[in-house]
């Protein structure tokens, strides 16, 4: 007649069972520190308005927009720019903070004024 459990079987089983509380032991030995918070909120997001959009296009090749001027009714803290075909975007090199950045496209060049169909405005306090 066969076994039930061969020794072969049982050595696996315990030796799973060693490993596991020796997972558990580590796992049992972390702390945290008494004064950690965590927690969710909310807040009314309103949106930036966005006018008086200008191009700066390249003198030497006047098919590749360099920079953009606009106003924006607040200075934000954090400001990315993006001239977009609709697919790709294409990120301003650098931009000034203020109410009336201007935003440069030297990488490149600049950007193709006949790919670009959109300005990407993301801004934060």
């Amino acid at each position: 007649m066969r076994r039930l459990f061969n020794y072969r079987t049982v050595t696996i089983i315990l030796l799973a069972l060693m490993i596991s509380a020796v997972a558990y032991g580590f796992a049992a030995a972390n702390t945290m520190p008494a004064n950690t918070y965590a927690g969710e909120g909310a807040a009314t997001v309103s949106g930036y308005t966005v006018s008086a959009v200008t191009y700066t296009l390249d003198s030497n090749y006047p098919s590749k927009i360099t920079a953009v001027d606009f106003t924006i009714n607040n200075a934000p803290a954090t400001l990315r720019v993006g001239l977009s075909d609709g697919a790709t975007t294409t990120w301003a090199d650098s931009c000034t903070l203020s109410t009336t950045p201007t935003c440069s496209f030297t990488t490149g060049g600049g950007v193709s004024t006949l790919a670009t169909t959109q300005l990407v405005v993301v801004a934060a306090d």
